[in-house]
């Protein structure tokens, strides 16, 4: 449809005899034709929304519950409110400090090791990978607690925080331990090995895991 048309549209007056609401009828088809006067064709609001927010660095990149991290970025805004920030789905709760461009939080009692994400305005950011470091392992007992030369003694150990990928030594080099079984976090089984040659005597048994290595009760 031509401006010259719209125009004619504005400018038209009905007849004299008229029916009442018709100049109302077409005035308003002209009006949604055309649009306000001044308004540019096609013209519509438009909205402006926040980008989302964005993580640059997360460091350390590693640490126990409890360990202050700082994320820095962009889009976090001014302050916390209502925005959040989850380690691998785990929310950290308040911040210690909180921008738009950086944030200090602890790393939350229960977080797993994955990706860090800030939440702001209802916006996921990106995901940083953080490795969470469980705590050191303790160890409070082993059964049995002795063996004989020349035998393979099958041993059960107690303690907590034993984690996957846990291993079992003993300070006595004529002793191996072999098929280490992380049971739960408070179990750990294995096989000792005692050698023809080892010498008698007692010698620390030590159960080690990414947190760190437990070191009594000792083995006689």
């Amino acid at each position: 449809m031509t401006n010259q048309f719209l125009s004619v549209l504005r400018r038209w007056t009905a007849p004299v005899e008229k029916k009442a609401g018709a100049c109302l009828g077409w005035w308003l088809i002209g009006w949604l034709l055309a649009g306000p006067v001044g308004a540019q064709p096609g013209a519509r609001p438009s909205i402006v929304q926040s980008p989302p927010p964005s993580i640059t660095s997360v460091n350390p990149a590693s640490g126990a519950a409890g360990t202050a991290v700082t994320i820095a970025g962009m889009y976090f805004g001014s302050s916390q409110g209502g925005n959040t920030v989850t380690f691998n789905g785990t929310n950290a709760g308040t911040a210690a400090s909180w921008s738009d461009g950086s944030i200090t939080v602890n790393v939350p009692n229960g977080a797993t090791t994955g990706n860090v994400v800030v939440t702001a305005g209802g916006a996921p950011s990106n995901g940083v990978s953080f490795t969470v470091i469980p705590p050191a392992p303790t160890l409070t007992s082993m059964n049995p607690s002795g063996g004989v030369q020349s035998a393979s003694v099958p041993v059960t150990l107690r303690g907590s925080n034993f984690v996957a990928g846990a291993t079992v030594a003993v300070g006595n080099p004529g002793v191996a331990a072999g098929s280490v079984t992380v049971v739960s976090a408070t179990q750990i089984t294995a096989t000792l090995t005692i050698a023809a040659n080892a010498v008698p005597g007692t010698a620390n048994v030590t159960v080690t895991t990414i947190g760190g290595p437990a070191t009594p009760p000792c083995l006689r």
